[in-house]
């Protein structure tokens, strides 16, 4: 981060997030995880990943999953919550070796420290995106980003509803890609993903079935379109 800017981010999302996590561990946040570290080991499984930092790291449930299939040596995990942190460091979480507060900006590790940095529904977060992708990019050889995609017809008719979560930055597959590019970033990879079935049926119940099946149809025939109309998950690889 450039010398003299010191940033962090706002009591107001602090507050948010320091509530959020204060109930612990989530049945929600563990079945989520499954989608995320899926997604995860599919597009990082073919670039090296023995040392690993999830940047938001929630209350681990991703690093739990991770660990559960052996996919680094050292892991390492960043909060902004005072509760997050407290909730992972308690769960004795395999390969977990430190897990850290910081102020949602300057990442208190040296370059290229770790092979691959992770932060999964983090950057809709964050009052000042570009900053926390290039420390991302600075203390990683490559970076792993999931973002929903909900810069479209349904996700900004129901943006109040994100606004209560802390999503302030709404992408769509062009925005995000774009944001990287102009950052001089290298996609690696990228991909569009539906939420899995079991997703769906935990939040609506079987009311959640046709609900996946017709998105899950609309983003096979024309995933343009898709976008345009619903909510997806963005899965970017980057270095």
């Amino acid at each position: 981060m450039q010398a003299g800017i010191k940033l962090s981010t706002s009591e107001n999302l602090k507050n948010i997030y320091e509530r959020y996590h204060q109930q612990g561990v989530s049945e929600w946040r563990k079945l989520a995880a499954m989608d995320k570290a899926k997604h995860i080991l599919a597009l990082c499984q073919n670039i090296k990943h023995e040392k690993v930092i999830e940047v938001g790291a929630g209350d681990g449930s991703v690093l739990a999953r991770l660990g559960e299939v052996g996919f680094a040596k050292e892991m390492f995990a960043l909060e902004i919550a005072e509760s997050a942190v407290k909730t992972i460091s308690g769960r004795n979480l395999q390969s977990l070796v430190e897990c850290k507060i910081f102020d949602g900006y300057a990442v208190p590790y040296g370059d290229k420290q770790f092979d691959l940095a992770i932060a999964t529904h983090v950057i809709e977060h964050v009052e000042h995106p570009r900053l926390l992708l290039e420390e991302l990019k600075r203390i990683a050889t490559h970076v792993f980003i999931e973002v929903p995609l909900e810069y479209n017809f349904l996700g900004m008719r129901d943006a109040d509803h994100a606004f209560k979560y802390g999503h302030i930055n709404f992408f769509n597959p062009l925005l995000f890609s774009n944001l990287l590019k102009n950052m001089g970033f290298e996609i690696v990879d990228s991909r569009i993903h539906n939420s899995s079935l079991y997703i769906y049926k935990f939040q609506s119940g079987w009311k959640g079935v046709p609900k996946y099946f017709l998105k899950q149809a609309f983003l096979q025939l024309s995933p343009r379109t898709a976008t345009k109309l619903f909510s997806y998950l963005y899965l970017i690889l980057y270095k």
